[in-house]
C-alpha cells in the first residue's frame, strides 16, 4: 500500500494489521502520518516515506533544509508514534548525504535529549 490510502484507512482498519507500509503525506500522496494515528492510535506502526520533493529530492539542498523539513513534520505526537522513516523513492536516487543529514538530525532529537 502506497501513498494514497486516506480514503481506504476505514477499510485497512477492519483488517486488524497492526501496521501499514508506506504512508505518504501530500504531495506525492494523500495521507498525513498523523491521519493514520487519528484511526488506529498512537501504537500502529507505520512505515512512511519523506515526500518533500522541493527538499529532500533537490539538488543542493542543505543540511539545514533538511533539518528544518524533519522538524516540521516530525509533531510531538508522530515522535512519540512507532514509525519507520525512509528517504528513497522508487526510481529516485538519494544522495548518501541526505541520508547523513537526517540521521544527525534524528540522534540529535531523540527522546530524552
Amino acid at each position: 500500500m502506497c501513498g494514497h490510502l486516506k480514503a481506504l484507512l476505514p477499510a485497512i482498519r477492519e483488517t486488524g494489521l497492526d501496521g501499514i507500509n508506506a504512508v505518504t503525506p501530500p504531495p506525492v500522496g494523500t495521507t498525513e502520518f498523523e491521519d493514520v494515528l487519528d484511526m488506529f492510535g498512537d501504537d500502529f506502526v507505520i512505515f512512511g516515506a519523506v515526500m518533500a520533493p522541493p527538499v529532500f529530492h533537490r539538488a543542493g539542498v542543505t543540511r539545514d533544509e533538511l533539518h528544518a523539513c524533519l522538524e516540521e513534520l516530525y509533531t510531538p505526537r508522530l515522535r512519540q508514534a512507532h514509525m519507520v522513516l525512509w528517504l528513497a523513492v522508487d526510481g529516485l536516487a538519494t544522495p548518501l548525504e541526505k541520508f547523513q543529514a537526517v540521521a544527525e538530525w534524528m540522534e540529535k532529537n531523540k527522546a530524552g535529549n
